[in-house]
């Protein structure tokens, strides 16, 4: 956990903190309402916090245990889409989200098999994650289509975990 809230910085905690302040305080003024304003102030953060997981921490989370857990291996780029979607933080410039498509080969000798991933690439990177391109990859042991390419650095590393194949 502590290396997520690292991966988040300063501004992350921050954002985080006024978030349950501004659920605790909102909680605080629906609570007056009565019941029925509680249940629909619960449920709108519960789908809030839900997109929140899936989006953000989620992702964070699968690529931090794999980074430890994961099984090695290597895969060849096989496409690469734009999602349509981007990632901007802080100043930063903003990172195009892309669907990248890989052959992926165990090291362990298993199969090679297609996952695909859905990540943010700096734009600048773009270029380095062409068809054709090998890159190194942890592999979920529970689940093979669930990947993270670590020969990469920056968004990569913290967003690059595949919520299972699309396919």
């Amino acid at each position: 956990m502590a290396k997520l809230f690292q991966q988040m910085g300063v501004g992350g905690m921050i954002g985080l903190g006024c978030i349950v302040l501004g659920f605790i305080l909102g909680g605080m003024g629906v609570w007056v309402a009565g019941p029925v304003a509680v249940l629909i102030y619960v449920a709108i953060w519960a789908v809030l916090l839900g997109i929140f997981w899936h989006y953000v921490f989620g992702p964070m989370v699968l690529a931090n245990r794999l980074m430890s857990t994961g099984e090695d291996g290597e895969a060849t780029i096989i496409a690469i889409a734009e999602t349509g979607s981007s990632l901007q933080t802080g100043g930063a410039i903003p990172k195009p989200g892309m669907r990248i498509t890989l052959d992926v080969r165990p090291a362990n000798g298993k199969p090679v098999y297609q996952a695909t991933i859905e990540t943010f690439i700096s734009m600048f990177e773009v270029q380095a994650y062409q068809p054709g391109t090998n890159v190194n990859v942890k592999i979920d042991p529970n689940n093979p289509k669930k990947i993270i390419i670590v020969d990469r650095t920056g968004a990569m590393q913290m967003h690059s975990a595949s919520l299972g194949s699309k396919k």
